[in-house]
C-alpha cells in the first residue's frame, strides 16, 4: 500500500474514532450526572412538601407476582390529602378481588374500583385511563397515575407531587429500575438496557413521561385536552409527552420517584418486554425512535467496525489505531456499566450486594449488551403486533389499532393472593 493510501486510511480511522469517542464520551458524562443529580434529590426527600388534593388512578389486568404487595403501598403513601381510584376491566379480573379486600382493610382511605369494559380500537390500559379521567371530582388539583407492577415507596406520591410547585415544571415523571432476584442472562440484559435509558432522564434532559410513575397538573390535563389525544392511541405516558412537547412545556424528572421493579420473566418474556418498549415507541413518537436508531446505529458500527479494522485493516498503523480506539470505546462502555452499578446503589440499596454478578455481566459485557439492545429496537420498531398484558394489537395499514386476540386476565398464583370474601361495602362504579 503507497504511503498516501495509508494516510488517507489512518485519518479516516482517526476521523471515525474521535467522532465515535465523541458520542461515548457524552453519554458517559450524561450517566455520570444523572447520578448525581439523583444522589443530590434523595437527600431533599425529607423537607419535600405537597398538600394538593390528587387522585391516584392505578390500571390494573390480572394478578400479577406481588400484586396485592404492590398495590397495598398506594394506601400508605404520606401524602396528606389523595384518594385512589383502580380501573380494570371486568368484575370477573382476579385483580378486582384483591382490590376489594384492600379497600376493606384500609377502609380510612378514600378509595373506589372503575369497570372500563373492553377496549375497542386502542389498547386496554388507555381505555381504562380515558374512563377514570372522564369524572373526576371537583376538589382534585393534581391527577397522578401509577402501574399496578410498580411497588413504591411510602415518600413516592408527596415526592411526585411536590415537583409541580416548580413555576416550569408542566408534568413530573419518576421511572422503574429493574432490581434482579437471580442472576440470570435475562436479569443482566433487562437491567443493562432499561438503566441505560433510565440514565438519560435529568435535570435538564428533554424528559419523556412513564406512565407507571407521573403526575400532572388537573389544569394542565385539561387545558391541554389529553384524555381526548389519549383517544385510539396504543399507549397513554408516550403520547402524553407528545402531547407536553408539542405544547412547548417541560417535564421534569424526579429521582425520589425511582420504582425498583424486579423481573419476573424468562429470557423469550425479557426480549418481547424490550421489544415492546420499542414498538411503541416507534409507533407514538416516531422522531424519538428514529434519532435512537440512528445514535445507535452509529454507535454500534464504530465499534464493531473498528474491531473488524483491527483485524483485518489495510495496513498495520490502521489496525493499531482502529485497535486502539475500539479499546477506548469498551473502557467507555464498561465505565457507563460502572455508573449503571453507582446509581442502584443509590436508588436501591438493599439489592446492591445482590446484584454484584449482575453488575460484573453489565461491565464486562457492556458492547454486546449494548449490540443486543439495538437489535431490539430495529426489530420492535418494525413489528406490527403488539403484545400486552395478554392482548395482541395490530396495527393496520391507515393507522389505527385492532385486538386480534384477547385472552382472560391471568389468575394469581395461590389462592393466598385472594382475600376470602370480600365484604359487600366496598366502593365501586361502573
Amino acid at each position: 500500500m503507497s504511503a498516501s493510501t495509508d494516510g488517507f486510511w489512518l485519518i479516516l480511522t482517526g476521523l471515525w474514532a474521535t467522532a465515535a469517542l465523541f458520542q461515548a464520551a457524552l453519554l458517559l458524562l450524561q450517566a455520570y450526572e444523572h447520578r448525581r443529580f439523583a444522589a443530590s434529590r434523595l437527600q431533599d426527600i425529607p423537607r419535600l412538601d405537597s398538600s394538593r388534593p390528587t387522585l391516584l388512578i392505578v390500571p390494573c389486568r390480572g394478578a400479577e407476582p406481588g400484586l396485592a404487595e404492590n398495590l397495598e403501598r398506594f394506601f400508605r403513601q404520606d401524602h396528606p390529602n389523595y384518594k385512589i381510584r383502580f380501573v380494570v376491566e371486568r368484575p370477573e379480573d382476579p385483580a378486582y378481588q384483591i382490590i376489594r379486600g384492600l379497600i376493606a382493610a384500609h377502609s380510612a382511605r378514600k378509595a373506589e374500583v372503575l369497570f372500563a369494559g373492553e377496549a375497542a380500537g386502542e389498547a386496554q390500559k388507555v381505555h381504562n385511563l380515558r374512563l377514570a379521567t372522564a369524572d373526576i371530582p371537583d376538589d382534585i388539583e393534581v391527577l397522578a397515575f401509577a402501574d399496578s407492577d410498580a411497588a413504591p415507596p411510602g415518600h413516592w406520591l408527596r415526592a411526585l407531587t411536590s415537583r409541580l410547585e416548580d413555576r416550569d415544571t408542566a408534568a413530573v415523571t419518576g421511572y422503574r429500575w429493574f432490581i434482579a432476584p437471580a442472576t440470570r442472562l435475562a436479569d443482566a440484559v433487562v437491567y443493562s438496557i432499561n438503566a441505560g435509558y433510565a440514565m438519560l432522564l435529568g435535570s435538564r434532559a428533554p424528559n419523556l413521561v412513564w406512565g407507571g410513575s407521573w403526575a400532572i397538573t388537573r389544569a394542565t390535563f385539561e387545558q391541554l385536552a389529553i384524555r381526548d389525544a389519549w383517544s385510539g392511541t396504543i399507549c397513554d405516558d408516550l403520547k402524553a409527552a407528545d402531547v407536553l412537547r408539542r405544547a412547548g412545556l417541560r417535564v421534569q424528572f424526579e429521582p425520589a420517584c425511582m420504582i425498583p421493579t424486579r423481573n419476573h420473566w424468562n429470557w423469550s418474556d425479557t426480549l418481547a418486554f424490550i421489544e415492546r418498549q420499542f414498538s411503541l415507541a416507534r409507533y407514538v413518537i416516531f422522531r424519538w425512535w428514529l434519532s435512537a436508531v440512528l445514535l445507535q446505529t452509529f454507535a454500534q458500527v464504530s465499534f464493531w467496525g473498528l474491531l473488524l479494522c483491527a483485524w483485518a485493516g489495510p495496513s498495520m498503523p490502521v489496525r493499531v489505531a482502529a485497535g486502539t480506539a475500539a479499546g477506548l470505546l469498551y473502557v467507555v462502555y464498561a465505565l457507563r456499566g460502572v455508573c449503571r452499578a453507582w446509581a442502584t446503589r443509590t436508588y436501591c440499596p438493599d439489592a446492591f450486594p445482590r446484584m454484584r454478578w449482575i453488575f460484573l455481566i453489565d461491565i464486562l459485557a457492556a458492547p454486546c449488551l449494548a449490540l443486543l439492545g439495538w437489535a431490539a429496537l430495529i426489530r420492535g420498531g418494525w413489528r406490527r403486533d403488539i403484545r400486552w398484558r395478554g392482548i395482541v394489537y395490530r396495527r393496520e395499514r391507515n393507522g389505527t389499532w385492532r385486538i386480534v386476540n384477547r385472552r382472560s386476565p391471568e389468575s394469581p398464583g395461590g389462592p393466598a393472593a385472594i382475600p376470602a370474601t370480600p365484604p359487600p361495602s366496598v366502593p365501586e362504579a361502573a
